[in-house]
């Protein structure tokens, strides 16, 4: 073979899993336009694992999948049958020699490198492969001759203490020697070698690729091709995190690092062979072959600090312990050199810079005997004191993130750290080398997943995910939901926000999602626990989590502290915490302060019109509010907007009822608790202590008929019209009208009454459900400021929890230090 214009492709097990993966694979072979391809397979999709399990039963061994794969595919594949007969002869006599092989009992089944058995589902791939490819050569617009290569002919293995090593130069030799004087496409089964011995011998699990880059390496190839089935190396686990991005190019040192990290795409070994003849290499699906892939080189000039994240599970952390080992030179390497002789193998290592105690992170498997290890190795030290503790903490794992542009680049490890923290996630270790490429921590495997979409949002994604829940799906419930639903896109496209509500209750029935709730699932079949919908909004991955409160829940705000301890802010709707007891009213502002979450309440008094952030501007800017008043009911407002001596108090109360105007109680309404409620809440903005006892309610509803039916009283309310008559005519006489009036002072005296005004005043002009205020301020004397606009309706109350909503997280962006480059 001429050591030019050469391309080596592997293909896994998921490209060869059925015939027609298998003829897709031939299309790519032919669409390569090289005068030299080598094609390197494993063995096809899951017959390594049923080879594993063959020799790990001994007596009664189940043939039957390997088996019906096999028939099923010759069967299905464009050869001739005369070709199908000696592959199908050949596969038997192999599984004659495996049933040998086992008999025998001289190996060990459970090491990869000693079990003999596993090289054959490369064998069986690579003949089917070559095979297919001589009949389909026609089909090659090069022409090109299809020629086998065996595995155990070529590349040859010596073991040392870190595994097998290749003997370049025999292996180098063997290549030439098969290749000499061909061209075209060579076939090659991955994972097998030969030894010192020429005896058969393997690369280890996963070793195909690795096969791919010696061969890249022995034919100094242009390019090494791993076709798998995902688009490329990604930025996290797709399986993990729904928006990881292809890495489209990134150096050899942060693919090794990803590898050994965990990231499966790719065999750690793979890139050692190629990265001294500067060989790149391309990750590309099988199933995706336009997709860009991800490219692999010597030095990457993507200018992304940090290029991909990744985890490894099933781990415990050690940590070992005691004053007597400070400035004691020997005590790392009497710790490593017993583990080495147990066979426990070392996944990270952090040290105090103190040397008062040493952490370690093992796999699992060897947690069960590592106390008594390190215990035996120690005993004399135990005993005298030097050493106090030995602490074995399992089911931990290790988050890492990668790139070799973090070298020399501040503020990695703060935003590493920060993720860490919004995630709420504890990090028990931490270890990063002088080389910089990567910062790992060791992490309790309950937290990975909010850890990692965390780390991802910090690093990798420009976007920011806002989880929601919302409690009480009534009428200002369901029309805030559909106003989302509507400006979600929007948001999204023109913002990267992306708004999910991921819970709903009422007060039967809770849905809880994992992702963004579409209306088709909001009836729940779970029974509603407010507690068990914060604790999901809380251990969601959302960037920001917040809770909404559209109940008139009188217990609800008494959970508030709930949420915001489990860092979720809260956005209220429910007048019932902010005007309720003042030991409950502080108690909600102190552990917002305190957790240092938002806590939103504008709806609570003005709907959708701004009173309570005036109030809070008016005092932040050091103006003093003098004495506010106002129209606050759009119920009332209504009433007495409309209410001309025409139609009795009696039926314009009934009506309005009907037309949705009044709440099913109009008594709720017309007590005058829910205006003086809003008072209490808008006093407290002027820092006045005063509950719903100091404040003058006079109500509209007569005491004879305050506890009675609703049917009742609408029936019985046509007996107070005349009063109500008299009221309005003495106020026409007088050129005024009537008015449902709150006033506050900054004495704290506070009254909410029906008002006779003059016909000159402000409020006079009001319509429809209009509300309006009125603030007397040091600045605003001679012209006080006003805001008036509509103050009821589930419309504008829910926009008002949309703008505190976009308020939350305006604020929280505005401070985030998750910057991406």
């Amino acid at each position: 073979m001429k050591n030019e214009n050469i391309d080596v492709y592997k293909f896994g097990g998921s490209s060869l899993a059925d015939s027609d993966c298998l003829r897709d694979v031939c299309d790519l072979i032919h669409q390569n336009t090289s005068d030299n391809i080598i094609i390197v397979v494993s063995a096809m999709s899951g017959v390594t694992n049923q080879l594993l399990a063959i020799t790990q039963e001994k007596n009664d061994r189940n043939w039957d999948g390997v088996i019906d794969h096999f028939k099923k595919t010759l069967k299905e594949i464009n050869i001739d049958s005369e070709k199908k007969t000696e592959l199908m002869a050949n596969f038997s006599n192999n599984m004659e020699t495996i049933d040998n092989l086992i008999a025998l009992n001289q190996f060990d089944s459970d090491k990869t490198e000693e079990n003999p058995v596993l090289g054959f589902g490369e064998v069986w791939s690579s003949n089917i492969i070559f095979n297919l490819l001589v009949t389909l050569s026609s089909k090659d617009p090069q022409k090109r001759e299809v020629h086998f290569l065996n595995p155990l002919d070529i590349i040859n293995l010596s073991y040392g203490e870190m595994g097998p090593m290749v003997n370049w130069e025999k292996s180098l030799d063997a290549f030439n020697r098969e290749t000499q004087n061909k061209s075209g496409i060579f076939i090659m089964g991955g994972f097998l070698a030969s030894d010192n011995n020429q005896e058969p011998t393997n690369l280890g699990r996963n070793g195909s690729d690795y096969s791919a880059s010696i061969l890249g390496s022995l034919a100094e190839a242009k390019s090494v091709s791993i076709w798998t089935d995902v688009d490329g190396i990604m930025t996290g686990d797709p399986n993990q995190i729904d928006r990881a991005k292809i890495i489209e190019q990134m150096s050899y040192d942060e693919a090794m690092e990803l590898a050994y990290f965990g990231a499966k795409v790719i065999h750690p070994k793979t890139m050692s062979p190629l990265m001294t003849k500067g060989i790149p290499i391309y990750i590309r699906n099988t199933f995706n072959p336009n997709s860009t892939g991800t490219k692999i080189v010597l030095e990457s000039n993507e200018c992304k600090s940090v290029k991909g994240m990744t985890t490894i599970d099933d781990l415990s952390l050690i940590n070992l312990e005691g004053a007597g080992m400070i400035g004691v030179p020997g005590t790392a390497k009497r710790l490593f050199s017993c583990l080495s002789d147990a066979g426990i193998s070392v996944v990270l290592i952090t040290q105090a810079s103190s040397e008062h105690s040493i952490c370690f992170a093992i796999n699992d498997k060897d947690s069960a005997r590592i106390e008594s290890v390190v215990r035996d190795e120690f005993l004399v030290d135990f005993e005298n004191g030097n050493l106090q503790k030995l602490q074995i903490q399992d089911h931990c794992s290790i988050v890492a993130v990668v790139g070799s542009g973090m070298s020399g680049t501040k503020g990695i490890a703060a935003k590493f750290f920060r993720a860490m923290s919004d995630s709420r996630t504890n990090v028990m270790a931490i270890a990063q080398g002088s080389s910089e490429k990567n910062i790992s921590a060791v992490v309790k495997t309950n937290d990975v997943s909010n850890a990692i979409h965390s780390m991802h949002q910090a690093f990798f994604d420009q976007s920011i995910d806002v989880n929601i829940g919302i409690i009480g799906y009534g009428n200002v419930g369901k029309e805030f939901f559909n106003q989302l639903q509507n400006q979600r896109k929007d948001l999204e496209e023109d913002s990267d926000i992306r708004l999910n509500i991921i819970a709903v209750s009422n007060s039967v029935n809770m849905t809880l999602k994992n992702k963004h709730i579409e209306s088709n699932d909001l009836v729940g079949e779970q029974a509603t626990n407010v507690l068990d919908l914060i604790d999901h909004i809380s251990q969601s991955n959302g960037a920001i989590k917040i809770l909404i409160d559209c109940t008139t829940s009188e217990d609800i705000p008494k959970i508030y502290k709930n949420a915001f301890i489990s860092d979720i802010h809260v956005i209220a709707a429910n007048k019932k915490g902010v005007s309720g007891s003042m030991d409950l009213y502080q108690e909600i502002m102190h552990y917002s302060k305190s957790t240092k979450k938002s806590f939103h309440y504008e709806t609570t008094a003005g709907a959708g019109l701004p009173f309570i952030k005036t109030l809070q501007d008016l005092n932040m800017t050091g103006d003093q509010v003098n004495e506010i008043e106002g129209v606050f009911s759009g119920t009332l407002s209504y009433l007495f907007n409309n209410y001309d001596g025409e139609l009795e108090f009696s039926k314009m109360v009934a009506d309005a009822r009907e037309k949705g105007f009044t709440e099913p109680d109009p008594r709720d309404d017309l007590s005058g608790m829910d205006v003086a409620r809003k008072l209490v809440i808008l006093a407290r903005e002027m820092n006045l202590s005063i509950g719903i006892s100091d404040v003058s309610v006079e109500s509209l509803v007569p005491e004879k008929l305050r506890d009675i039916s609703v049917d009742d009283y609408l029936e019985q309310l046509s007996e107070y019209d005349e009063a109500m008559n008299l009221r309005l005519a003495e106020a026409r006489s007088n050129n005024k009208v009537l008015r449902y009036i709150a006033k506050l002072d900054s004495n704290g005296k506070a009254s909410v009454k029906l008002d006779a005004i003059s016909i000159d005043h402000p409020f006079a002009e009001l319509k429809g459900s209009e509300n309006v205020i009125k603030y007397m301020t040091d600045r605003y004397s001679d012209y006080p400021l006003v805001h008036k606009g509509p103050g009821a309706g589930s419309e504008v109350t829910a926009a008002g929890i949309f703008s505190d909503l976009l308020m939350v997280v305006q604020h929280i962006d505005r401070f985030n230090p998750f910057i991406t480059e």
